[in-house]
């Protein structure tokens, strides 16, 4: 299945009037306002890295978003803490928009955080979600022991919260590796973590 099929699709006219239904106008300065005067204002957390190249990925996608929710009058203020603020206001779920990173791991599991269970203070639900047909998708995977079953639920799963729209998939990151072309047996194919690019070392050889 074409992953354009489902995954999230921009619409800036559909987004404006969607906002406008729910009464919120545009002022003279571009931003949503209600009849009470208040301004549409999102608060964005997100991690400090210490690692510069961490740092500029996460500072540049928060300003990006904060760029093209003004595009609709939504004015956005960043908030970066270390990973340990970061975590206490993970825990008390306060934030109105969280940019964090998720890993599925080698199996694929997505429980912790998509669950309904997992809806909790101490779980990593972290947009609250509850969708009953998605907690049995979850659970079906984690009984299967066949590969294309697995799939086919995953698809199944990906299809029904992109529906729901609970959270928007933003990227995943792409790894590059050179690799001499006099070394032969170097499998890369099904690489979760950039670690396990040496997991096939053993079957290395020089042609």
């Amino acid at each position: 299945m074409d992953q354009d099929d489902w995954i999230h699709q921009t619409n800036i006219e559909e987004s404006m009037g969607a906002l406008y239904d729910a009464g919120w106008y545009l002022n003279e300065e571009g931003v949503r306002e209600n009849y009470n005067g208040d301004t549409l204002t999102l608060y964005l957390i997100r991690r400090v890295f210490d690692d510069a190249q961490k740092e500029k990925v996460a500072s540049m996608t928060a300003e990006i978003i904060k760029n093209q929710l003004a595009q609709v009058g939504i004015e956005v203020v960043i908030e970066a803490y270390q990973n340990e603020d970061l975590q206490e206001k993970i825990k008390n779920r306060e934030y109105d928009l969280l940019l964090y990173g998720q890993s599925l791991g080698y199996n694929l599991d997505t429980y912790s955080y998509w669950h309904s269970g997992q809806a909790n203070e101490y779980g990593l639900n972290l947009s609250n979600y509850r969708n009953s047909n998605a907690d049995q998708l979850i659970e079906a995977v984690r009984r299967t022991f066949d590969p294309g079953e697995k799939d086919e639920l995953l698809r199944d799963l990906a299809e029904t919260i992109a529906a729901d729209i609970p959270a928007v998939f933003l990227y995943t990151p792409s790894y590059y590796f050179l690799v001499d072309k006099r070394v032969q047996g170097i499998d890369i194919d099904n690489l979760r973590f950039p670690s396990d690019r040496f997991a096939t070392i053993a079957d290395w050889y020089f042609e």
